[in-house]
């Protein structure tokens, strides 16, 4: 199970929906959206990945909520393949600590350089 590539990501909360783009390489997660950008690491193991993303705010526009509900957040991911070039998750806030489930896709986009 290859992911390094480039990946867009939709996420989806009650009330909420979000799509950015998020690039995995090397175990390291980067990527981001209009509002927040994303950091972190994960590793694949029996066909799941799963990884640990911090998700902060770099600018504030009118009517955009932060999924956690707070500028700067710590994420748990765990995903799984559903084809080649699509993975559908769930994350689960860890800090602060949010009940609010948070499930999304992230579909292949481009190899990386």
């Amino acid at each position: 199970m290859s992911v390094e590539a480039l990946w867009t990501n939709s996420m989806h909360a009650p009330g909420q929906f979000g799509a950015g783009v998020v690039v995995f390489e090397t175990e390291r997660v980067f990527g981001g959206d209009s509002s927040m950008y994303y950091t972190g690491t994960y590793r694949i193991s029996s066909g799941e990945l799963t990884g640990r993303v911090r998700v902060r705010k770099h600018h504030d526009i009118p009517g955009i909520v932060p999924f956690a509900g707070v500028d700067d957040a710590e994420f748990e991911i765990k995903a799984t393949m559903v084809s080649d070039k699509k993975m559908k998750y769930t994350a689960t806030v860890v800090k602060p600590t949010i009940g609010k489930p948070i499930t999304g896709e992230l579909v292949w986009l481009a190899e990386l350089p």
